[in-house]
């Protein structure tokens, strides 16, 4: 049990972002900062976070 959702090393999975997303969603206005902050890292296209948003 190593709690996928939890663990640091999945923190680079698209998914995480977005389980991050919905659980922070009273201050999703700080996560899609976080978010846009981590896809451009990770050349991801900021489209990634309009869903979530």
């Amino acid at each position: 049990m190593r709690g996928s959702h939890m663990c640091g090393s999945e923190s680079m999975e698209p998914g995480f972002r977005a389980a991050v997303l919905h659980e922070e969603n009273h201050h999703h206005s700080q996560s899609i900062g976080l978010l846009l902050i981590t896809t451009r890292r990770n050349n991801y296209p900021l489209l990634y976070a309009v869903p979530y948003h």
